[in-house]
């Protein structure tokens, strides 16, 4: 089988990347002993979706508030949210108020909250894609474990949450298109 890889668009990485976590935490049910392995890719690809999905809204905030284009480099949730939701309070502020109700604080706090979880675990994305580099690794010793059914269902509901906020910027970005081709750059 050959796969088309060359879109290189982000929502094909956002998308990839919660799909690919969605159905690996689906078999993990079903694997045996193979589980304790696999839930380090499958907390890897959640913490990654989550991740490209803030630098998309990131990007999209600053196309929506004419501050150029791109997002931080870092792989840092918690700064990377809090940049995503200033700018999401300004895009409200400055371009249409509608948008607000992406930002209930219901929604951000269960954005917030499994973000926080993520960077109590895994801080700087290595945690979980490398054994020991002197960050917390392996949660899975002394007792911790993460329950791979109540993960997937949070990462359910924050996906919808980050989904509907990525949403919310890309019509404002083509209502303002529309704007700008109907008045011109000025509008």
């Amino acid at each position: 089988m050959k796969v088309h890889y060359r879109d290189g668009s982000m929502e094909r990485y956002i998308s990839g990347y919660r799909l690919a976590a969605e159905h690996l935490s689906h078999r993990l049910v079903d694997v045996g002993p193979e589980q304790h392995e696999l839930v380090y890719p499958v907390v890897f690809l959640y913490r990654h979706y989550i991740e490209l999905q803030l630098k998309s809204i990131v990007n999209d905030g600053r196309i929506l508030l004419c501050l150029g284009d791109g997002f931080p480099e870092h792989h840092r949730l918690r700064e990377l949210w809090d940049l995503a939701r200033q700018l999401m309070q300004r895009v409200v502020v400055k371009i249409h108020r509608s948008a607000g109700s992406y930002l209930s604080s219901q929604n951000m706090a269960t954005i917030s909250t499994a973000i926080a979880d993520f960077e109590a675990i895994d801080p700087r994305a290595l945690s979980f894609r490398y054994p020991a580099l002197g960050n917390k690794i392996d949660c899975l010793d002394g007792g911790d474990f993460i329950e791979v059914e109540v993960l997937s269902q949070r990462m359910r509901n924050v996906s919808e949450k980050l989904t509907d906020l990525d949403l919310a910027c890309v019509l404002l970005r083509e209502y303002q298109d529309h704007v700008t081709r109907l008045h011109g750059s000025d509008a």
